[in-house]
């Protein structure tokens, strides 16, 4: 149980603070996220990765190895699962019966990635800080590290998805996905827009005895101001591990939860000592998000939009229809 806190924790909160002390997706400089956006044809592979680093992507991409669940699950979505010979130890592969080795990303197996022979390799911030010796290894290797880190808003994560179809030369497909969210995401916030009373929220992404939430410049927060809700915590910034006295003085109207390891994150939240007179806790307004949609950040979190939204205000979202159902 441990090893799961740790994972589910430390993919968002660690993921998102290593991406604030380093060059993210939707920080870099002008030039970088120009070049990510416009180096880029139909025809071409990128030049720059996502942190805006160089990076030479081979023609013919036959061993892919991906360290970063939201990549792994776009570049299935892709069709590519046949180029993946090691994944991240947090993704199933769903359309292939071949065997992947998968990696800790916390505790990368050095030699196990070297014997790979890989291409390129996708990382992410947590990946490059949990084991730097590896990473000079296998440039020397002549394996390209493609790094994409944490983003943290729903237009940076829009940018991610289509650059991971351009490294495959998958740019068509690429935009099809990114089309697709973007209109669920346009119908979202149209619907977001007409709530007059907007409900307040706070979302754990971990439990007591060690809550964590989020601040602005979390795409989480993103997602919740599309739908017309208040993160009780939009006035802070970043990952935030919430104090208890804290959590209940902001006392929200809903409380979201997508803890899963532990069986029953709601029952928890509702037997909590102290927090009977939290307006949500009153209202047994707590609620389970799906993990998977709401912490890998690419086109699946519009299915984690869809579940808040529909939860928050039935009746306002009644009509909602997405491209894909």
């Amino acid at each position: 149980m441990k090893k799961n806190i740790l994972l589910g924790v430390c993919l968002c909160v660690v993921g998102g603070l290593l991406a604030s002390c380093s060059i993210s997706s939707s920080t870099m400089d002008e030039t970088s996220l120009s070049s990510t956006k416009t180096n880029t044809t139909i025809s071409s592979l990128p030049t720059t990765d996502r942190a805006g680093e160089t990076i030479v992507i081979p023609e013919n991409l036959t061993k892919i190895v991906s360290l970063v669940p939201s990549v792994t699950q776009v570049l299935e979505d892709l069709g590519k699962s046949q180029k993946l010979i090691g994944i991240d130890n947090q993704s199933q592969l769903k359309n292939t019966k071949q065997e992947v080795t998968q990696f800790d990303m916390m505790a990368i197996d050095q030699e196990t990635l070297l014997a790979l022979e890989a291409q390129v390799v996708f990382v992410s911030d947590i990946n490059l800080y949990a084991d730097t010796e590896i990473w000079d290894k296998l440039k020397k290797a002549g394996v390209t590290i493609i790094n994409i880190p944490t983003s943290d808003t729903l237009e940076a994560i829009e940018e991610d998805v289509q650059f991971i179809a351009d490294c495959v030369g998958q740019h068509e497909q690429g935009a099809t996905l990114v089309q697709k969210m973007q209109a669920d995401i346009e119908q979202l916030k149209t619907m977001g827009e007409s709530i007059k009373q907007k409900k307040t929220v706070s979302f754990e992404v971990a439990a007591l005895p060690g809550i964590y939430s989020f601040g602005k410049d979390v795409f989480l927060d993103d997602m919740l101001v599309t739908i017309g809700a208040k993160n009780v915590y939009h006035d802070q910034t970043g990952w935030l591990a919430i104090t208890e006295e804290s959590a209940i003085e902001r006392n929200p109207d809903v409380i979201f939860t997508n803890v899963t390891y532990i069986d029953d994150p709601v029952t928890e939240i509702l037997s909590r000592k102290g927090w009977s007179e939290v307006t949500a806790v009153k209202d047994k307004a707590i609620y389970p998000i799906d993990n998977a949609a709401s912490s890998i950040p690419n086109h699946h979190v519009v299915e984690a939009m869809k579940e808040m939204a529909k939860t928050l205000y039935p009746e306002e979202f009644a009509k909602l229809t997405f491209s894909h159902d």
